[in-house]
């Protein structure tokens, strides 16, 4: 967290900096001077501003380093194809949905940093954004009700803003990770983990396990 507050504090003082020369030029008639460097100003204004949101988004996105906890699941069956999931995220009450099908899945996003940002140090984020349920069959998966829930937190987000400025902000590389989905089955518990490559699933007990079997045996 250290490393991004002082990425933020150099590019604001830059900011601040320029702003005021150009400022100097403005006020002893340097014209052609002041407005060689109001572009560049400009810029470092908006840096600064961007990489204030980063540093708050903080809040909401969680760090991302090698293989990462993110969340749990588990099944209790209560009809076909009908499962109650208790989803537990860290650092947020668990919730309970019911989701239908014979699989569920669960999608991230995730902001990898690249170039000068990568390496001052700033951590890959992800942030959980749904869970939802898959048919096996896809003709049962065109015509059967569906059911996805969102697990992403209404706080501030950049995300959009990155992916439509990532073009003149080369130092990020902002992109939605992949999903995962597994069988659900009664009583079966799995954990949800996140690395550099996306999330993984793995079972947490033997009914987890079990399913899992059954459907590798399966396909």
């Amino acid at each position: 967290m250290m490393t991004e507050h002082f990425f933020t504090a150099i590019i604001l003082i830059l900011a601040i900096l320029a702003s005021y020369y150009t400022y100097h030029c403005f006020r002893n008639k340097r014209y052609i001077k002041a407005l060689t460097l109001s572009a560049p100003s400009i810029l470092l204004i908006l840096l600064s501003i961007l990489a204030l949101m980063i540093t708050i988004e903080q809040s909401t996105y969680q760090r991302l380093t090698k293989e990462h906890v993110v969340a749990s699941v588990e099944f209790t069956q209560i009809g076909d194809k009908q499962f109650e999931t208790l989803l537990t995220q860290s650092h947020y009450s668990p919730v309970k949905i019911t989701v239908l099908g014979d699989h569920w899945q669960i999608d991230a996003r995730i902001i990898k940093w690249k170039g000068l940002a990568a390496k001052m140090g700033l951590q890959p984020l992800y942030k959980l954004e749904r869970i939802s349920g898959r048919y096996e069959n896809i003709e049962t998966e065109k015509t059967a009700n569906k059911s996805v829930f969102s697990v992403k937190n209404n706080n501030l987000s950049i995300w959009d803003l990155l992916v439509e400025y990532r073009e003149y902000l080369p130092w990020f590389d902002a992109y939605y990770g992949n999903a995962t989905y597994f069988p659900m089955k009664h009583e079966a518990k799995f954990i949800i983990t996140l690395t550099s490559n996306g999330l993984i699933a793995r079972p947490r007990n033997l009914e987890a396990s079990q399913s899992l079997a059954q459907w590798l045996a399966s396909s």
